[in-house]
């Protein structure tokens, strides 16, 4: 089934490997009508987008941005849309956040050096335009012939528990919500079946912004997406989603519009942003 709709897609400007123009050139091919690029800790690729857009036929894009947070060491990923981009104090804090992405990332480049792995720093972080990552380093290690695929990378060396992982220091999550609520923007939950306490999190969120959450996400089965549907009509969130799309060439990756919620929702997230952006 080809979807209209994808919140949840990257470009080159943090872990993807196709430029915004490019993005939005495949995009356009998917026939999609409303979209959100939503890289990590970065906005800079925004603006190419959206001049694409205006150079193609019509399509929606909402400004949106991917934060990696914690709550009782819990890892949560909290999605942005709507965010006043050009907020010379909202990119000053997106700033610090690469600043931490960037010394953990070297110091896992280190890791792997120890382990007598021959990929430097120097090429990683030549394959990052604004928030370098461990994606980076995985390509890195594709290139060397280490690994095959991004995520044999990850299972091998860089995931969360592979020899040359290091913990980054992140948000709290409901700091995260506040930021994005701050900068005129609301909030909803990435891929959140990976949350225990899930509940309890969103009760956490909703005086702060939260409005919604992946729910037609990527390869989430028919089964799961019935589950989260309760949990949103439980607490009248919006149920979102995408394709989380990378381009990372990963066997049987997820494209954009290959999953995404309705067109009614996306409708009605752009009608929360513009009443939101009436009263801020």
């Amino acid at each position: 089934m080809q979807h209209q709709v994808d919140l949840h897609l990257h470009t080159n400007s943090s872990d993807g490997t196709l430029s915004p123009s490019e993005l939005i050139i495949l995009i356009k091919s998917k026939k999609l009508k409303i979209i959100s690029i939503t890289d990590h800790d970065t906005t800079n690729g925004l603006k190419e987008a959206q001049n694409t857009v205006g150079q193609l036929e019509q399509l929606t894009i909402i400004p949106g941005i991917e934060l990696s947070t914690e709550t009782k060491n819990v890892e949560i990923h909290l999605l942005g849309y709507g965010i006043s981009v050009d907020n010379s104090d909202f990119q000053k804090d997106l700033s610090n956040l690469r600043n931490e992405r960037e010394i953990r990332t070297k110091k896992i480049v280190e890791n792997l050096q120890d382990m007598g792995l021959l990929i430097t720093w120097e090429r990683v972080r030549s394959l990052a335009n604004d928030a370098v990552a461990r994606p980076h380093i995985a390509r890195a290690l594709m290139e060397k012939g280490y690994v095959k695929y991004n995520f044999e990378a990850f299972d091998k060396y860089i995931g969360n528990h592979a020899p040359a992982y290091v913990p980054r220091k992140k948000l709290l999550t409901i700091d995260a919500a506040k930021m994005i609520q701050k900068y005129n923007g609301l909030s909803a939950i990435a891929h959140p079946l990976d949350i225990p306490n899930l509940d309890s999190i969103i009760q956490e969120l909703i005086p702060h912004g939260l409005i919604g959450m992946d729910v037609y996400y990527g390869r989430y089965s028919s089964y799961q997406i019935e589950k989260l549907l309760k949990i949103c009509n439980k607490f009248n969130l919006i149920p979102l989603g995408g394709s989380d799309f990378h381009a990372s060439g990963n066997p049987e990756e997820i494209y954009p519009g290959d999953a995404g919620p309705p067109l009614d929702n996306g409708i009605e997230l752009i009608s929360r942003l513009n009443t939101n952006r009436k009263l801020s």
